[in-house]
This record gives C-alpha cells, sequence and structure tokens, in this order.
C-alpha cells in the first residue's frame, strides 16, 4: 500500500493524532475499491485549506502573543510569567494581566522618553508553534525576534478553549484517499490545518464544545456557522477585555528630598499620578 498525501505523512507522525484510512494500492491503475462511491458529493460543512473558517479555528487555538507586546514586541510569542523587568526608570514585576497594564502605563506615560524594556535575565518564552526557549541575554532576544517576527500570529484571542478530542473526516480531491483523523490538543489543530494542501478536505464531526472564559460556560456547537459565529462572538469579547480597565490597585512609593513615602493608586488612574522620583511596586 502507498499513501502520498503529504497532510497524511505528517499525522502518521504524530502520535497524538489518529488516522484510520484507504490508500491507492501499488499498481499501474487507480485502486477502484478505494475510490469513492458513484454519486458521493461533499458535503456542506466541509473545509479546505482557504476556507475561512480554518483561520478563524486558528485564531482561538494557538498561542496569543500579542497581549505582551509592550514587553517582547513580539506577537508569535508570549513571555512566560512571572518576569522582571525595568523600563523608563522603573523596576517591577509582571506576573499577570495587572501587572501588563502597569508595564503599558509605564511605557505611555513615564518622565522618561525611553520605552525600551530590559529584562532579568533568564526569561522563557512559548511561541505560536507551541515550542519554549529560555532566553538568556538581549542578543539572544534579538536573534529569536528575528527568527520569528515574519512567520504568521493568525490573529489570536485569548478567552476559549477547545474541548478535545476533535474528529475530522478526511478527504483528498486527487488521490481519493479518505478517512477519520482524530485531534488531541491544540498542538495537534495547528499542524494539521496549516499543513493541509490545497486538495485536502476536512469536515468536523459535530458537535464539538468550546468552553468560553468570558460567558463562563461551556457551549455545545452544532455546525461551521454556529462555530464561525461563537468564534467572532468570543474575538469581540477580547477586544472589549483589551480596552476594559483592569480592576485593583498597586503601591507607589515616592523618594522625595524628605525621604520615602507610599501611597495605593488605583490601577485605571496610574497615568494620572505618576510624578518622577515614583517607583512602582512600593518602598523596600
Amino acid at each position: 500500500m502507498k499513501c502520498n498525501t503529504p497532510l497524511k505523512a505528517l499525522i502518521f507522525l504524530l502520535p497524538a493524532i489518529l488516522l484510520f484510512s484507504s490508500c491507492q494500492a501499488d499498481s499501474d491503475g487507480p485502486d477502484e475499491t478505494n475510490m469513492p462511491e458513484e454519486g458521493y458529493t461533499i458535503s456542506e460543512e466541509a473545509i479546505t485549506k482557504n476556507d475561512p473558517l480554518v483561520n478563524n479555528i486558528l485564531k482561538i487555538t494557538t498561542i496569543n502573543g500579542s497581549r505582551d507586546d509592550v514587553l517582547d514586541s513580539l506577537s508569535q510569542a508570549k513571555v512566560i510569567f512571572p518576569v522582571k523587568v525595568s523600563m523608563n526608570g522603573q523596576t517591577f514585576t509582571v506576573e499577570n494581566r495587572k501587572g501588563l497594564k502597569i508595564a503599558e502605563i509605564v511605557a505611555e506615560y513615564s518622565i522618561e522618553d525611553d520605552d525600551k524594556v530590559f529584562f532579568d535575565y533568564p526569561i522563557d518564552m512559548r511561541f505560536n508553534d507551541f515550542s519554549v526557549k529560555t532566553i538568556e541575554n538581549e542578543e539572544q532576544l534579538v536573534t529569536v525576534k528575528e527568527e520569528y517576527k515574519n512567520k504568521p500570529d493568525y490573529n489570536a484571542v485569548s478567552g476559549a478553549t477547545v474541548i478535545y478530542p476533535v474528529s475530522f473526516a478526511f478527504f483528498n480531491t486527487i488521490s481519493r484517499e479518505r478517512g477519520m483523523i482524530l485531534v488531541r490538543n491544540n498542538r495537534d489543530m495547528m499542524n494539521l490545518l496549516t499543513n493541509m494542501l490545497q486538495s485536502d478536505v476536512l469536515e468536523i464531526e459535530y458537535p464539538i464544545s468550546i468552553r468560553s472564559e468570558f460567558e463562563d460556560k461551556t457551549i455545545s456547537i452544532i455546525d461551521n456557522d454556529q462555530l464561525t459565529s461563537e468564534i467572532k462572538l468570543i474575538s469581540d469579547q477580547y477586544q472589549v477585555r483589551l480596552i476594559a480597565e483592569p480592576v485593583g490597585t498597586v503601591n507607589v512609593c515616592h523618594v522625595g528630598a524628605n525621604g520615602r513615602t507610599e501611597r495605593i493608586v488605583e490601577i485605571s488612574t496610574l497615568a494620572a499620578h505618576l510624578r518622577h522620583g515614583d517607583i512602582i511596586g512600593g518602598c523596600l
């Protein structure tokens, strides 16, 4: 037996994906037993390489590296927290979204006019190909950013979790190979969708489930139209969250002629309250 479809060759190398398919026999002509039955038609739910739904699925299943661009200026990767940074004369630890908001405020409103970020190395970064790299110094960070900056970021958003496994029916319009693919995690999903050929056709075996962080519930999806709508809703909710001010406070230490004084400032008003001599994080 001989299987020539590159997508299938990739899948066979992935232990987390199982593929059961018919392949063309070694002969001078096509193996009629492996051809689709007479009258076979591709379902309306089928997706091909250039289908918008492919990119939509990648949007919620690949790593979102854009949220921390204020730190690494690289949408194809995210820094693994916690990480200690120095910028515009301030040194503080970023542990979560609250810390990222503080970093954005410091970058935009600080008295100093220098947005360069200095990390306390080493740091770890997770890339949207799901690899993790330890960055030892500034020179290595520059090299990694050059390597990844032109790779796709899929406009990834946070806030949705696909409940695995997810099954796909597979068909190749040239080889006539057919089968079933079982995807077990986000990495496998990315490998499957980004390695499709123009002649590959996939069909999701519905229903599938998606967990929405924004609505705090699991949503049952029954077709492509609903999946497209839910992904759009999640993307819109993600954008609203980016705009919304985080709730919380931060300790700010002021170093002046009379010594140090500490005050608590709402993050939403931090930009208006930063003064020369302030240290975010409080007095040590």
